[in-house]
């Protein structure tokens, strides 16, 4: 069966919050520039029937996640697995992290359909990489998207159809913009 899961960056956040930790919980909040993001990527979400929301603990991810999900009147899980790549974390240290919950992720997608994760671009870009996304594609994406490999709200497809087979990955969803990229 197949797998597919949506990867989304969380919303706009109020970047310019320098009195908390950017890296640690609870971390900024969306604008209201973000929650609109949110909603409009639930409705994007919605289109492609995903089953299940993920989202990470922080504000700006959970909030994504929250409004997302009432699109679809769904609840969101949240996991530390998936949180803001901290740091004092190495790749190798994300990456044990992350990893075990992917696995568990793409299970859970065979059994029931298109799930989504709400992440951040440090683990967002790690995963992709790990599913092969060439270094040459994924330098072009950093490059439209001020050195993240999504914007804000952006989400991109891994998609398989079985585990011998490589993954197809594609941003499929950008606020405001087309629907593929």
């Amino acid at each position: 069966m197949t797998v597919e899961i949506y990867i989304a960056r969380h919303a706009t956040p109020d970047w310019y919050r320098t009195d908390i930790p950017y890296d640690i919980a609870p971390g900024p909040p969306l604008t209201p520039q973000g929650e609109r993001e949110a909603i409009a990527l639930g409705e994007f979400l919605h289109s492609r029937s995903v089953q299940k929301i993920y989202a990470s603990p922080l504000e700006r991810a959970h909030q994504t996640g929250l409004l997302a999900a009432q699109i679809m009147d769904l609840e969101v899980t949240v996991s530390e697995s998936i949180a803001e790549w901290r740091n004092d974390e190495t790749p190798a240290l994300v990456s044990a992290r992350v990893s075990p919950f992917w696995q568990a992720l793409c299970e859970e997608s065979e059994l029931c359909g298109p799930v989504c994760v709400v992440t951040h671009g440090g683990p967002l870009g790690l995963l992709l990489h790990q599913m092969g996304l060439p270094k040459d594609q994924s330098k072009s994406y950093m490059a439209r998207f001020d050195n993240v490999i999504a914007p804000p709200a952006g989400a991109w497809l891994a998609s398989r159809q079985s585990a011998n087979v490589s993954w197809e990955l594609k941003l499929m969803y950008t606020p405001g913009g087309p629907s593929e990229l």
